[in-house]
């Protein structure tokens, strides 16, 4: 496909499910491939987020965002993003839906070559996820978000409800 592809056009842009689909396509085109969406990454989405963001606040270093709901491409691709543009990111999510632990841990690779000397970057674990008082942007995600399958309630979404309180910490997922 890809080879009868890049004959016709200067770019190939994809939406797929898996991302092996990808990356075999981009393997075999002669033309660059724009992942459009996958079900591991959401690469234009997030750049477009960051952009808005950026028009916004007229800067992205330093900022801190949270991101509740479904550990997913969205979610993937704003923690690696965030921490390439020195945006802090915290993420939330019900049991179930967390992100992916190999990505988790490569942005926090990513997050700690970035440190200047003397920084830390704070983790933090347990149900109650506390968010910064200082976060500038709260980002939320449908669960499960187009594309999830779960197996246990096929065809029928789950609906958590999350409440954050005067503290600004999230205190808990209730499914509806």
């Amino acid at each position: 496909l890809a080879r009868n592809l890049d004959r016709w056009v200067q770019c190939i842009v994809a939406r797929v499910f898996s991302q092996t689909t990808l990356e075999d396509l981009a393997r075999w085109s002669s033309v660059p491939v724009v992942n459009a969406l996958s079900g591991s990454y959401h690469p234009c989405q997030v750049m477009a987020d960051f952009q808005t963001l950026d028009e916004r606040f007229g800067k992205l270093s330093g900022l801190r965002m949270a991101f509740v709901g479904d550990g997913n491409n969205v979610c993937n691709s704003l923690m690696l993003c965030a921490v390439r543009l020195g945006v802090s990111i915290a993420v939330a999510g019900p049991e179930g839906y967390q992100p992916d632990p190999e990505i988790v841990e490569k942005g926090r690779a990513l997050a700690t070559a970035a440190l200047q000397p003397g920084e830390e970057h704070r983790r933090r674990d347990g149900a109650h996820h506390t968010i910064d008082a200082l976060v500038a942007i709260l980002a939320s995600q449908p669960l499960p978000s187009f594309g999830s399958h779960d197996a246990n309630m096929p065809g029928h979404p789950v609906h958590f409800v999350f409440a954050i309180d005067d503290a600004f910490a999230i205190v808990g997922f209730v499914q509806e």
